[in-house]
This record gives structure tokens, C-alpha cells and sequence, in this order.
């Protein structure tokens, strides 16, 4: 077996290894940066030393994990074996792991878990049509990307142990015990088929929603409950979750492939169907009586934030200046870009404070955070704080007798006036605006209304003041900073394009004016012909 001492420090391939993020009985991951191009990258160090005969297979088994290309599939940046070591380069995820975010006995809201089901589903099932299985679902191997997107990383990893008695045997035996708890049936008979994923998946939903796995022992005894032991009712932990729900999980991993969905992407769709039509039972009117008398919250001012450009915050018709702080500017911004998810505080420490150590990184977040929510005007009706991580949010809970499906104990009996009081909030961001301008424009050139389509792209340019947090150098911000400013050159590119097709010469000059002064090497500032999307019908 490879040497396990930390590597910090040293160089594979073009990348040197900076700090270990997580390592397991199958490999070791650090954080690499490229020595010429100073970008950061996950290296995957696997823990065996591969003989000649092995060798080769890795290098097959490596090129196919390569030409994955999926929004939800990490990508493999590259691979090699130095000294004998095999290692695998694949695009850095900052936002860890789901498992790290919703640890061991955690719930996870419904809607939440929908999403994340949606985003893996979409991966597995693409893998699925490459004839490809991935052999280890589980909280573990879902990571989340730089915009909260949760990313499928190990994909057909286990493809990747040596076959040979050469190898280490606990880096072959280690991996099936850490993940026997979403192991299906024919998987532990050394029989994977796709369903198998599908099975992993339905487990590791079963986890999420009621905080617990549907089999619990050793190693040994939790892959033999799985082969002959049904899963115990999820409505006997979640007496008001509805049936429908539990019925798409728990068909999802069943015992035998043929009594699970016909897809992994069905179990999605039926996960969201089932959500839509039962997420919230409506409560009996017959114990109207036992409410607590509910008085309605005090209005929130509408919070503007504008990141485009000068930073700008304004409650109401207010002016927030106190959040002067390019880090506290930089952490809100974060924050209200990447609201789709819970952030949690060790990335969020590493990502504003990458120089500091852990622990000093973490005591400047809590500062940073206290500050926050001191400055910030009703800064707890929009930004939800746990010990775990924080999270934009741009509403409470609606005042509603209803039951919760996933956590009965919110439901009437437990409704506290604290929790109905929490106020309705609502916030706008320019850059939200931005890109919903540029999705109005993208359908209405879809269907052919070219006055439509300039309208929004004129809304686009107006609201981008430039470049997002001009004053902040947080790394982060680089490559956000660039998409959003692409974005930008192409719609006022288009839109002068538009502008010459309805002969509006003067402000068509005007924008492209502009473009030259934003991308002064950029060739499309002569007079050229709008072209449509989709050629218009001949008359």
C-alpha cells in the first residue's frame, strides 16, 4: 500500500499539494495548485502502488472517467502514476461535501432534498446512458460547486482498484465496508447493474429525510439486513409524511432491480411529483380551538443590493452604509450569489481567509458574521445562522396551520408564536436582474420578437454598472467577476447587432462606443446585419 504521511507540499504532476481535504481507507485528496497557472484543483492520491500489469487498466479506467461531461459530473482534469503512486487531478469543489453540510443524524428539508435528488439523478442517468455505473452513491461523493450546484464525484472509482494480488487488500476490502449502508443486493453479490445506483440513491434520501439509514450494525450486519431484512416504514420515524413520498423512496431501493423504477431519472421525477401533491397536509378544523392566537409580524423594508459596480445597499429608501468592509462586502455578496444552499463556516473561513489558519479563519468568520448581523438592518429575517453554516434566504415560513412533512415536530401541536411571528421579507439583487434580463431576451429571439428581445438586452446594460465588487480581491470573485462580465459583452454585442437591423444608427454607435472601451481588441463594432436565432418564414 502507498505511503500515508502527508504530502503537503509536494509536487504531482504540475500540481503541488497545498493541504489535505479528506482522505478515506481507498485515497487521499488534497487541495493542488497548478504551478504555472496558480488555479487550484482536487489531487486524488489513490492508496496502492500499481504494478506494470495494472498499470494500463488504470489508464483505460481513467481515460473513460475523463470523458464524462456533465453540469453535475466532477470533471477529470487529468491523470498519471508517479513512482507507482496513481493519481487522479479533478476540478476543485469548494463547497464540500453533502455529507460535511448534513452531517450524521441531520434532517434535510424536502425541497431540499428534491434538489439534490433532481441535480444527481440528471448525472447517474447521463452516466447510465454511457454505460457507466457509478458503484458508490452516497453523501460523501455529492460535493458542491462553486455556485451551490451539488456535484457526483468518484465515478466508477472502485473501477479503479488493482486486479492483481499485487494490490493492497485493505484498499479493496476498506471501501466496501465504508459504504455498506447504501450497498444494494446484487451489488454485495458482485452483480452491479444501474439499479444499483438507484438503490444507493434511495438509501441515502431515506437518511436525508428522516436523520437516520433503514439499517444500522456492522459493516457485516448492515449488508446482510440489505439482502434479506426490509427497510422499517418511514412513517413509522415521520408518522405525517405522506405516503406518496414514501412509497417513490422506498420503491426506489427495493430489494429486487425490477420492482425499482425504470430509470434513475424516474425516481426524480416521481420524487417531485409526490412533493407537489403532498408536501403539506392540511390540518383538521376541528382543533382550530387549540391554536395560539398569532399576531402579524412587523413590515420589512425591501433590501436593495446592488454588487454591479459601486457596492450599494439600501433598506427601503434607506442608505446601509455601515457595511463598509471590503471582506464583510465581499461575504454578503457570497452569501446572497450562492443562496440555493447552506454554506458552511469552514468554507466559507477557508474562501475569505485562505492565508490564515483554520482556526484563526473560523474566529475571523465569527466576526465577521457578528458584525454582519449588526450592521446589516433585519439581518435575521434574511440571513438564517446555524452552528454548522449560514444561508441567504428571501422569505420566512408563511403563517399557516399546516403539517410539515418532513419535520412533524414544526406542525401545529409544536408552532410556537415566536416562530409564526418571523416577518415576510423580499429583496432585490442587480445581478439577479441582470440575468433574468438576459433570459427574457434569449426566449423572446427564440420566438422571433426582435422588439422584445431589445427591450431586455436595453434592461441588461442598464443594470450592469460593471464589474462586481470592483474594490474586492477575494479569489472567489475572479471567475464570478469574468462570467457575469462576458455575459455583459455579449448582450451589448447583440444588442447593437439589433440596433443596426432597425436602423437605430445613433445609439447602435453609442453601444458599440461602449464595447470598445470595455474590450477595445474586439472585432464585432462594424455595421453587420441582425441575424435571428431560427431564420424567419419567407413570405
Amino acid at each position: 500500500m502507498a505511503d500515508r504521511v502527508g504530502r503537503e507540499g509536494q509536487q504531482l504532476g504540475n500540481y503541488r499539494l497545498l493541504r489535505l481535504l479528506g482522505q478515506g481507507g481507498f485515497a487521499a485528496v488534497y487541495l493542488g495548485e497548478h504551478i504555472h497557472l496558480n488555479s487550484h484543483a482536487a489531487v486524488k492520491l489513490l492508496h496502492m502502488r500499481l504494478p506494470n500489469e495494472d498499470a494500463q487498466q488504470f489508464v483505460r479506467e481513467a481515460q473513460t472517467l475523463a470523458h464524462l461531461s456533465h453540469p453535475h459530473i466532477v470533471r477529470i482534469l487529468d491523470f498519471a502514476i508517479q513512482d507507482g503512486t496513481p493519481f487522479l487531478v479533478m476540478e476543485y469543489a469548494p463547497g464540500g461535501t453533502l455529507r460535511s453540510l448534513h452531517p450524521k443524524a441531520t434532517r434535510v428539508p424536502l425541497e431540499t432534498v428534491v434538489s439534490y435528488v433532481t441535480q444527481v439523478a440528471s448525472a447517474l442517468q447521463y452516466a447510465h446512458d454511457q454505460r457507466l455505473i457509478h458503484r458508490d452513491v452516497k453523501p460523501e461523493n455529492m460535493l458542491l460547486g462553486s455556485r451551490s450546484e451539488v456535484l457526483l464525484s468518484d465515478f466508477g472509482l472502485a473501477m479503479l482498484a488493482p486486479h492483481s494480488s499485487a494490490g493492497s487488500t485493505e484498499a479493496m476490502e476498506r471501501p466496501l465496508a465504508g459504504t455498506s449502508p447504501y450497498l444494494a443486493p446484487e451489488q454485495l453479490h458482485g452483480r452491479p447493474r444501474p439499479s444499483s445506483d438507484q438503490y444507493a440513491l434511495g438509501v441515502v434520501v431515506y437518511e436525508w429525510l428522516c436523520g437516520a439509514p433503514p439499517f444500522h450494525g456492522s459493516p457485516f450486519e448492515i449488508a446482510m439486513q440489505h439482502l434479506s431484512l426490509p427497510p422499517p416504514p418511514l412513517r413509522e420515524r415521520l408518522p405525517d409524511l405522506s405516503p406518496a413520498i414514501e412509497e417513490v423512496v422506498l420503491r426506489a431501493f427495493a430489494k429486487e432491480p425490477g420492482q425499482r423504477f425504470a430509470s434513475v431519472q424516474d425516481v426524480a421525477a416521481a420524487l417531485q411529483r409526490a412533493c407537489d401533491e403532498h408536501a403539506v397536509v392540511p390540518v383538521s378544523p376541528t382543533s382550530a380551538a387549540t391554536r395560539p392566537a398569532v399576531h402579524p409580524p412587523p413590515a420589512v423594508p425591501t433590501l436593495h443590493i446592488q454588487l454591479l459596480g459601486d457596492f450599494l445597499l439600501i433598506s427601503g429608501e434607506t442608505p446601509v452604509t455601515s457595511v463598509d468592509m471590503p471582506r464583510l462586502q465581499s461575504l454578503l455578496a457570497y452569501l446572497v450569489l450562492h443562496r440555493a444552499a447552506p454554506q458552511p463556516r469552514a468554507h466559507l473561513a477557508y474562501l475569505m481567509w485562505p492565508d490564515s489558519t483554520d482556526a484563526q479563519a473560523l474566529t475571523n468568520l465569527r466576526n465577521a458574521v457578528h458584525r454582519l448581523r449588526h450592521t446589516l438592518p433585519n439581518a435575521d429575517a434574511f440571513l438564517h445562522v446555524t452552528r454548522q453554516g449560514l444561508q441567504w434566504q428571501s422569505a420566512r415560513p408563511e403563517v399557516s396551520w399546516t403539517l410539515d412533512a418532513c419535520h412533524p415536530e414544526r406542525s401545529e401541536g409544536s408552532l410556537s408564536v415566536q416562530q409564526a411571528a418571523r416577518p415576510e421579507v423580499s429583496w432585490t439583487l442587480d445581478v439577479q436582474d441582470f440575468e433574468r434580463a438576459l433570459t427574457e431576451a434569449d426566449e423572446a429571439e427564440r420566438a422571433q420578437d426582435l422588439k422584445a428581445a431589445r427591450r431586455a438586452l436595453t434592461q441588461a446594460v442598464k443594470v450592469y454598472q460593471g464589474d462586481v465588487l470592483p474594490s474586492c480581491y477575494d479569489e472567489w470573485l475572479i471567475p464570478e467577476r469574468d462570467r457575469l462580465r462576458q455575459a455583459f459583452l455579449r448582450a451589448l454585442e447583440r444588442l447593437i447587432e439589433l440596433l443596426e437591423h432597425e436602423r437605430d444608427y445613433a445609439t447602435a454607435i453609442s453601444m458599440a462606443q461602449r464595447l470598445l472601451r470595455l474590450d477595445p481588441l474586439h472585432e464585432a463594432t462594424g455595421p453587420a446585419p441582425y441575424a435571428p436565432t431560427t431564420p424567419a418564414p419567407r413570405s
